[in-house]
Protein backbone atom coordinates (compact mmCIF):
# COMPACT_ATOMS: atom_id res chain seq x y z
CA UNK A 1 0.00 0.00 0.00
CA UNK A 2 2.74 2.29 0.67
CA UNK A 3 4.74 1.45 -2.52
CA UNK A 4 1.64 2.42 -4.23
CA UNK A 5 1.16 5.63 -2.67
CA UNK A 6 4.91 6.69 -2.90
CA UNK A 7 4.78 5.93 -6.55
CA UNK A 8 1.79 7.93 -6.83
CA UNK A 9 3.38 11.16 -5.09
CA UNK A 10 6.68 10.20 -7.12
CA UNK A 11 4.96 11.06 -10.31
CA UNK A 12 3.85 14.56 -9.67
CA UNK A 13 7.10 16.62 -11.23
CA UNK A 14 6.87 19.61 -8.57
CA UNK A 15 7.36 17.48 -5.48
CA UNK A 16 10.48 17.35 -3.69
CA UNK A 17 9.68 15.13 -1.15
CA UNK A 18 7.55 12.64 0.45
CA UNK A 19 7.50 12.12 4.19
CA UNK A 20 5.66 8.77 5.85
CA UNK A 21 5.23 9.07 9.37
CA UNK A 22 5.09 5.85 11.83
CA UNK A 23 1.75 5.87 13.94
CA UNK A 24 2.83 2.80 15.80
CA UNK A 25 5.87 3.85 17.07
CA UNK A 26 8.22 6.71 16.68
CA UNK A 27 9.86 6.95 13.07
CA UNK A 28 9.53 7.96 9.47
CA UNK A 29 10.96 7.58 6.16
CA UNK A 30 11.45 10.11 3.93
CA UNK A 31 12.30 9.97 0.02
CA UNK A 32 13.61 13.41 -1.67
CA UNK A 33 13.94 13.83 -5.17
CA UNK A 34 17.47 14.46 -6.29
CA UNK A 35 18.80 16.57 -8.99
CA UNK A 36 18.62 14.18 -11.80
CA UNK A 37 15.01 12.73 -11.13
CA UNK A 38 16.16 10.07 -8.77
CA UNK A 39 14.83 9.41 -5.25
CA UNK A 40 17.08 8.79 -2.66
CA UNK A 41 15.64 7.56 1.01
CA UNK A 42 15.98 7.90 4.24
CA UNK A 43 14.78 6.25 7.60
CA UNK A 44 14.60 9.10 10.89
CA UNK A 45 14.47 7.40 14.17
CA UNK A 46 15.52 9.48 17.05
CA UNK A 47 13.51 11.63 18.32
CA UNK A 48 16.17 13.94 17.66
CA UNK A 49 16.09 13.33 13.68
CA UNK A 50 16.01 16.70 12.06
CA UNK A 51 13.02 17.51 9.32
CA UNK A 52 14.81 18.80 6.67
CA UNK A 53 12.78 19.43 3.13
CA UNK A 54 14.17 20.38 -0.34
CA UNK A 55 13.40 23.80 -0.83
CA UNK A 56 12.12 24.82 2.78
CA UNK A 57 15.06 23.79 4.63
CA UNK A 58 15.05 22.51 8.74
CA UNK A 59 11.18 22.45 9.62
CA UNK A 60 12.31 20.85 13.52
CA UNK A 61 12.49 17.50 15.15
CA UNK A 62 10.61 14.22 14.22
CA UNK A 63 9.87 14.16 17.88
CA UNK A 64 7.66 17.27 17.42
CA UNK A 65 5.44 15.83 14.81
CA UNK A 66 4.36 13.40 18.04
CA UNK A 67 3.31 16.10 20.32
CA UNK A 68 0.22 16.08 22.00
CA UNK A 69 -0.27 12.03 20.71
CA UNK A 70 0.02 8.96 22.71
CA UNK A 71 3.28 8.49 21.42
CA UNK A 72 4.42 12.31 22.34
CA UNK A 73 8.12 11.85 23.68
CA UNK A 74 7.66 14.60 25.96
CA UNK A 75 4.06 14.55 27.66
CA UNK A 76 4.11 13.74 31.81
CA UNK A 77 3.26 10.24 32.81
Amino acid sequence: MLEAKLAYYQQHEHNKCVLFVRQDRVGADQHDRQGDGTWQARALTTLEAPLTFPGIGSVGRLGDLYKFTPLDPFARA
